[in-house]
């Protein structure tokens, strides 16, 4: 049998030098067993295997159980699972109030949007705004006498227009030039502040013109005599 040096890997030769001529380490030879010696060999290591095996599971089966044997290790337990099923808990309870409240928003938004149109009808008939006083209510009573009002402009009463989700009237007022600012106050319903919900300024622009029945834009409309026939 010819030998080779295991850390050169240069051949040795068929003779057991005590060094490698190459690189001068010292050699180790393994001793040749006979197939009875290696059967033994095998036995005893799947023994001791087995044995490591054994006494491992007895030592996670020990620690286990005394663990569940401290009352202070029990309670330790019983606390983080605690804490954990609270957090799970209030997350899930945070987003659906975060969806709640996102529905909200979107409600008073597009009620918003359909007084805003509703403004846009009525300033179509008269070329005004209602005033501050009479707000809402113009839409559907003319207590102003405003000139080419052809209303009702809204389906329901003014008892019975809809508060915005949060339970508070809708808001009508007029900025410095005169044009409408509706709006809602909001979740904390105080006005003027950062959560008030404002109508969109696109929503006061009409659109579709099939509603007006032919009729001519209040700017474009004059008094004629008709002659008596």
């Amino acid at each position: 049998m010819a030998y080779r040096c295991p850390y050169c890997h240069e051949p040795i030769g068929e003779k057991k030098l005590a060094s490698c001529p190459s690189c001068g380490k010292a050699m180790r030879y393994a001793a040749r067993r006979t197939p009875a010696e290696r059967r033994e060999r095998d036995r005893k290591l799947k023994l001791m295997e087995r044995e490591t095996l054994h006494k491992r599971s007895a030592f996670d089966a020990e620690k286990a159980e005394s663990i569940l044997q401290s009352p202070r290790k029990v309670l330790w337990i019983v606390f983080i699972l605690g804490v954990v099923g609270w957090l799970l808990f209030k997350g899930s309870g945070a987003a659906t109030v975060n969806i709640e409240e996102s529905r909200r928003h979107e409600k008073a938004q597009r009620d918003l949007d359909a007084l805003a149109m509703a403004l846009a009808r009525y300033h179509f008939h008269t070329d005004a705004w209602p005033s501050t006083n009479a707000g809402f209510r113009a839409l559907f009573d003319d207590d102003d006498h405003a000139w080419g009002w052809d209303g009702p402009y809204l389906d329901k009463p003014l008892s019975k227009i809809p508060r915005d989700p949060w339970q508070q009237p809708y808001i009508y007022t007029l900025d410095e030039s005169g044009a409408p600012i509706i709006f809602s106050p909001g979740p904390d319903g105080i006005a003027g502040t950062e959560d008030d919900i404002i109508a969109n300024r696109g929503a006061f622009v009409l659109t579709d013109m099939s509603w007006t029945n032919e009729w001519v834009n209040a700017e474009r409309r004059v008094d004629v005599i008709v002659p008596r026939k």
